[in-house]
């Protein structure tokens, strides 16, 4: 799921082969072909996608469209299990923080501040149960 997301950022076409681990949860009929996993389907996928001329530009922003919508639904989930348990946390505000970035960490950061981020704990300032008493650690 990882690569199929780093080609869709960059505006690469997809040609896949039938799933079940949720990779295509970011595909789109434009850009992107499911074919059977024998080496002539694979060929005429990318013939196909070739042929299409889709705007990379398009795919891009279609990519960040549906992952923006997956972030979103991913963190009403979050909240209303911190809401069901008892704890009081803005899941919006403390997202920042506690979230690490794969692409970030993979080209951007160095391997020090990558580690230091994965190794904090997260901040519990913002975090207290309704019921007053301390959330666990």
């Amino acid at each position: 799921m990882f690569v199929s997301a780093e080609y869709l950022l960059c505006g690469i076409p997809i040609v896949s082969t039938p799933s079940i681990g949720g990779r295509d949860v970011f595909f789109g009929e434009p850009y992107t072909t499911i074919v059977e996993a024998h080496p002539e389907a694979v060929s005429g996928g990318v013939q196909e996608l070739i042929q299409r001329k889709v705007d990379p530009q398009e795919i891009r922003r279609e990519a960040l469209s549906r992952i923006a919508e997956h972030r979103r639904r991913f963190l009403l989930l979050l909240q209303d299990i911190y809401l069901r348990e008892g704890v009081r946390f803005d899941i919006d505000r403390a997202w920042d923080l506690l979230f690490v970035h794969k692409l970030g960490v993979r080209t951007t950061v160095s391997p020090l501040v990558a580690a230091t981020r994965l190794l904090r704990k997260p901040r519990t300032k913002d975090c207290r149960r309704l019921d007053g008493r301390k959330p666990p650690p």
